[in-house]
């Protein structure tokens, strides 16, 4: 899009965004971090205007970023884990220790799909790329980094409640 041909409500997050995750209509919107690092997910979301957020938990297996995301967030419960570890059950159990949002009483409209009321988690994560790049040889799931990633989706298909 041209910036002429854009409306004077656009916004580059667009506008399922801008109308759903409004911080005067909404309450905070729970966010699990996984590969935590040191926050960039964290810092990212603080990017983006109107939106109210809390990450209920970021896991992580450094202990060195571990410990410079608690510097950085020492209200965010950090997980230090093997993601491999980690159960649907207990995965379930922090997101609804956090308190899962019921929201929006009527239906949203946009992009021709109907919103209704859902439980707002949202998932972000960054997990290792070398499985998928040309430096880590392509190996994609057959190589062993990207084993705790695909185990996160296998154990998200059997969340109570996706996100």
């Amino acid at each position: 899009l041209y910036k002429q041909d854009t409306p004077s409500s656009y916004r580059p997050y667009g506008h399922y965004w801008h109308h759903v995750m409004a911080a005067s209509t909404a309450p905070p919107l729970k966010v699990c971090e996984f590969y935590s690092g040191i926050g960039g997910y964290h810092i990212a979301l603080s990017q983006i205007p109107d939106l109210t957020y809390e990450v209920v938990a970021a896991f992580e297996i450094s202990t060195n970023a571990n410990c410079i995301y608690r510097a950085n967030f020492p209200n965010t419960n950090v997980i230090e884990t093997n993601l491999c570890g980690l159960t649907a059950a207990r995965l379930d159990s922090i997101i609804d220790k956090a308190g899962r949002n019921r929201t929006r009483d009527k239906a949203v409209t946009s992009c021709d799909e109907t919103l209704t009321s859902r439980d707002e988690v949202m998932f972000v994560m960054s997990p290792p790329c070398q499985p998928f790049t040309r430096q880590g040889v392509r190996k994609d799931d057959l190589d062993p980094r990207s084993e705790s990633v695909i185990h996160l989706f296998h154990i998200f298909s059997h969340l109570t409640s996706l996100p």
